[in-house]
């Protein structure tokens, strides 16, 4: 249930094998490719996933231990300073900008871990195939569904939600986002906020997914625009 998510096309493709039915780049055929038919192993791909996951949800483990949210919504943290004037007083015992990051960041360490050991389980089983490199190389990208360096060190809004829930996002973008765009127009406001919307209805009924996706909406479409006020 935790994703990552994939269309019922690629499950039946891999169920009935024509998944690994591709052209190999192979220099010595006369036409420089090849066909074959066969489940490649999966083994090492898929426990480095499972060791990347494993170091993620360590990190949640220790930074949940050092940051908690029943100490950020407590009186005690009431008397730490939001921002102060002086560098000098710009320190972790009394910034509370300095506290609230790496607490948001322990929080994500989680979804990074099981979306990277689900990924793995997805390679074991070869639904992540996604073909060969041009040299030779296997690729397991198809059911990646989240980038940590990328999210991270994400320079706007639109590479932000790239980088995160990636399958989802497709998911959205070709059963929502294009869908309600009419026809021989390209997708505008209406669009992305009905995307959105969507996906906050999916999260659950909670006033806070609601805010969060509206609003990542209008930062989204105001990040498009060109012109400069």
């Amino acid at each position: 249930m935790t994703g990552p998510s994939f269309d019922f096309a690629e499950y039946r493709r891999w169920v009935t094998l024509t998944m690994f039915d591709v052209k190999v780049p192979d220099p010595k055929s006369p036409t420089g490719k090849k066909r074959r038919r066969k489940i490649p192993h999966s083994g090492i791909p898929a426990s480095f996933k499972l060791a990347e996951g494993s170091f993620w949800l360590v990190m949640h483990v220790l930074f949940t231990s050092w940051y908690s949210v029943h100490y950020a919504l407590s009186d005690e943290f009431l008397k730490y300073s939001f921002l102060r004037r002086y560098l000098r007083a710009l320190t972790p015992s009394n910034f509370r900008l300095w506290y609230l990051q790496p607490l948001g960041f322990s929080h994500r360490l989680k979804y990074y871990g099981v979306w990277q050991m689900a990924e793995g389980a997805c390679i074991l089983s070869g639904i992540g195939f996604n073909g060969y490199n041009p040299d030779g190389s296997l690729r397991w990208d198809r059911v990646t569904n989240v980038s940590p360096i990328a999210f991270e060190t994400a320079q706007n809004n639109k590479e932000l939600l790239e980088a995160w829930n990636q399958n989802t996002n497709k998911w959205l973008r070709n059963y929502v986002y294009l869908r309600v765009t009419p026809r021989g127009k390209k997708p505008g406001f209406r669009s992305a906020m009905a995307t959105f919307t969507t996906s906050a209805v999916w999260h659950g009924f909670y006033p806070g997914y609601y805010l969060t996706f509206v609003s990542a909406g209008f930062i989204q479409t105001c990040g498009k625009c060109k012109t400069v006020f």
